[in-house]
């Protein structure tokens, strides 16, 4: 018999995107750095977990923001207590499940980023493949 699935992909969402309007174009070969958080919102009543990602994008120097992008992706979750009380009271999903709705996340929001900048002097800009074994949760 077949496992079900731990969660189900329930909505995605863009909460916010801006894009700085420069008045000269960006030096061939520019690099960019990228800022990328995760926070969630958990409902334990409905089993749902929202994965809030932001992603902003700097120049080579770190001073200067381009552009900023926060999705949302929504998931509900199959399992029995997918989330704990942390220290200070507050609800904790299991790092385990972080980890892997936080790689579907910035999928997701890789995508959303790549059709929003296209066509802009950012389309060069592609969100890095990142192993989220080495992100740390909160």
């Amino acid at each position: 018999m077949a496992q079900a699935n731990k969660f189900q992909i329930k909505n995605i969402s863009i909460n916010e995107f801006a894009i700085v309007a420069l008045k000269e174009q960006l030096p061939t070969g520019q690099g960019f750095n990228f800022d990328i958080n995760f926070a969630y919102t958990i409902n334990i009543e409905q089993s749902m977990v929202n994965v809030l990602t932001t992603v902003s994008i700097f120049g080579d120097d770190k001073k200067k923001i381009y552009s900023r992008l926060q999705t949302v992706c929504s998931f509900q979750i199959n399992e029995p207590e997918f989330a704990d009380r942390d220290e200070q009271g507050g609800l904790k999903i299991n790092d385990g499940l972080a980890r892997e709705l936080n790689s579907i996340a910035l999928s997701t929001t890789r995508g959303i980023l790549f059709g929003q900048l296209r066509g802009t002097y950012l389309h060069t800009a592609l969100l890095p493949v990142i192993n989220m074994n080495a992100v740390q949760t909160k």
